[in-house]
């Protein structure tokens, strides 16, 4: 039942669906994405993030979008639990939504750490980036948000937000990333 009523994916463009959709921006993603496919807009087809990323914030406010930031649902995973039950519909008693907190905790996460790889998408790094094809591919770090950028480099951090203002300021009018986040509702 929930399946029929909720598409969660992130990959493809916001086109309307019979389904409602959640879209949870992360500035992780848009790190690497800078990465896989900065030379693939303009005349990508729609598939680089950028467009991705802008595709949804144009939806943001349609009644079948959810859309959420990652660093949001890190400060106050209760309330994120909340706003996705509502959304799905779903009447969340205190045993449903203890079961969803825990699974959503870093200690559950580790713990099922197979269930949360990236494997797929690691092997597109190694293929168009150039990583180390041994590297891992989990998608369970340190549990922060904003981690990802902290590690970086400052000629990286240059890069990002020189994309950052040419694919985003110049279209959404954001400067960075927490500006965007900050204008989700």
């Amino acid at each position: 039942e929930i399946g029929s009523s909720l598409f969660v994916r992130t990959a493809s463009g916001a086109e309307p669906t019979d389904s409602g959709r959640i879209f949870i921006a992360r500035i992780r993603q848009i790190v690497r994405a800078a990465f896989i496919t900065r030379d693939s807009e303009p005349g990508d087809g729609g598939r680089g993030y950028w467009t991705h990323l802008r595709s949804w914030w144009a939806r943001r406010r349609d009644p079948d979008v959810l859309f959420m930031a990652y660093e949001h649902m890190c400060a106050d995973l209760p309330g994120s639990i909340r706003k996705v039950a509502a959304f799905m519909g779903i009447e969340l008693d205190e045993e449903l939504r203890a079961i969803a907190e825990e699974h959503a905790s870093l200690a559950f996460m580790r713990a099922h750490e197979d269930r949360f790889d990236d494997r797929l998408m690691r092997e597109r790094s190694v293929a168009v980036a150039g990583l180390p094809a041994d590297s891992d591919s989990s998608k369970v770090r340190g549990g922060g948000a904003g981690e990802s950028r902290a590690r970086l480099g400052p000629e990286v951090v240059a890069m990002l937000d020189a994309i950052w203002r040419e694919r985003i300021t110049a279209t959404l009018g954001f400067e960075d990333y927490a500006a965007l986040i900050a204008a989700i509702d």
